[in-house]
């Protein structure tokens, strides 16, 4: 069931309050000594620019005078992959974004290198460094999982946090990799991965997945007002970047934690919500049968 789950998560022999006390970032009566060494990661699909189909996002139909009318659609539905981390402590690191091309052109290094700057914000709780990957489908893969990693790792080395950090994350087979988990070990990162179809109730950062995809349409719209094409990769870049800073605030990471029972100075399994939780009947009452033997008669 699904409070088994919970209670094995935590209170497992392998559970999450086992890992932060092997890892010095929980004492013995339960304390977590150092917020900023407990990491959510997440990744989360994003289109370019998928239309709804409402009002100026509708196929557009054009024909000359006695020609076959055709559709003009003003969407680019190619969907990238955005990989988004945040800390205990509130603090927003730097995005990673998975492109679905062969490669990434000097155009798009270009992009990326004017919106992102390897800089740590500590007065506004949030990072700018950031980094493009690409996969033929611009989904996460070990390759690029691994660049997210040393990215990371820069991050926290910036921060001044070189003692191991506990990184909370799906069981995606991208973190299964070989050189991911040895990359992982050798820079004080330990892996910690919930179980399957739990995230919703275990991991923090989709507790707000929705309120990023808002503020991405919102600003998203906002630019195709000014535009006279199509959006491209580019401009997805470039607004994934201007959003980063304010499309969560502090408290929300911190709220977000506290959702999945994880609080600021120790867990707390007793905050989740488990009004959608799937109860298992109990089992129908096996009817007694009498086994006992009669004698024979006479």
């Amino acid at each position: 069931t699904n409070e088994d789950m919970v209670e094995e998560h935590f209170r497992g022999v392998y559970g999450l309050i086992a890992e932060l006390k092997d890892a010095g970032i929980m004492d013995e009566n339960g304390l977590i000594l150092d917020p900023r060494r407990i990491v959510n990661l997440d990744e989360t699909p994003a289109f370019v620019d998928f239309a709804d189909n409402k009002g100026n996002a509708k196929t557009k139909r054009v024909a000359g005078k006695d020609d076959k009318c055709i559709g003009v659609s003003t969407e680019n539905r190619e969907c990238n992959t955005v990989t988004m981390c945040w800390g205990l402590d509130g603090f927003n690191y730097g995005p990673q974004i998975i492109v679905a091309k062969k490669t990434i052109t000097e155009g798009l290094a270009v992009d990326a290198l004017k919106v992102f700057k390897d800089e740590i914000h500590e007065e506004f709780h949030c990072s700018t460094f950031g980094i493009i990957s690409n996969t033929q489908y611009g989904v996460q893969t070990g390759d690029t999982f691994l660049d997210y990693l040393k990215k990371l790792d820069r991050e926290l080395s910036a921060r001044g946090i070189n003692e191991e950090v506990v990184v909370l994350s799906d069981s995606h087979a991208s973190r299964k990799d070989v050189r991911v988990l040895q990359y992982a070990k050798d820079h004080r990162m330990r892996l910690f991965f919930e179980p399957p179809q739990t995230s919703h109730f275990l991991q923090s950062l989709d507790q707000y997945n929705r309120q990023f995809h808002c503020r991405y349409n919102k600003a998203k719209n906002n630019l195709k007002k000014q535009l006279d094409r199509n959006m491209n990769t580019g401009d997805f870049i470039s607004l994934v970047a201007r959003i980063w800073k304010d499309w969560s605030s502090v408290d929300d990471r911190i709220n977000s934690f506290a959702q999945v029972g994880i609080l600021q100075n120790r867990v707390a399994p007793e905050n989740i919500d488990r009004s959608q939780f799937y109860v298992q009947p109990p089992p129908k009452e096996v009817q007694k049968v009498n086994t006992t033997i009669a004698s024979p008669v006479g």
